[in-house]
């Protein structure tokens, strides 16, 4: 009986100190989103490209916030430009590209850059022109005197 009750007791001590040295659970949950955002969620990043450096393997994106982030790419990102497979090098300044990244925005993994195709003729036009809509127009269709 006497061992018993000693084991149960050591038992319960050393159960105690367990608990005692696992943290609450708000801060698991803190290091669990820490450590997610670091390794798995993946994030966008949109702008125009300010320069290439295809010999580092760096891109520079102009953000619309005016954030400039470099960005590394790894020979295993896919890269594409008007419908088919590129290189980096393929990139120019004044680009406007989607890149999709893992990691955090200091420590970024690029998995892929897609380069957005330029505007048509047309869709120049309709840009040029004020969308194609009647904006400015009476109701005959002319223009306001």
């Amino acid at each position: 009986m006497r061992k018993i009750l000693l084991a149960l007791l050591a038992g319960g001590i050393g159960m105690g100190v367990a608990w005692a040295q696992q943290p609450s659970g708000k801060e698991t949950k803190k290091e669990v989103r820490q450590e997610m955002g670091k390794a798995g969620r993946t994030s966008a990043c949109m702008g125009v490209v300010e320069a290439v450096d295809a010999a580092a393997g760096t891109i520079s994106v102009s953000e619309r916030k005016g954030s400039v982030m470099v960005l590394p790419v790894t020979a295993g990102a896919k890269i594409m430009k008007a419908g088919k497979t590129a290189e980096l090098a393929d990139i120019k300044a004044g680009d406007k590209v989607h890149i999709l990244y893992t990691g955090t925005k200091e420590n970024p993994v690029v998995k892929s850059v897609m380069v957005q195709k330029a505007p048509g003729k047309k869709e120049m036009r309709k840009e040029f022109k004020g969308g194609g809509d009647k904006a400015g127009k009476d109701k005959t269709g002319e223009g306001k005197k």
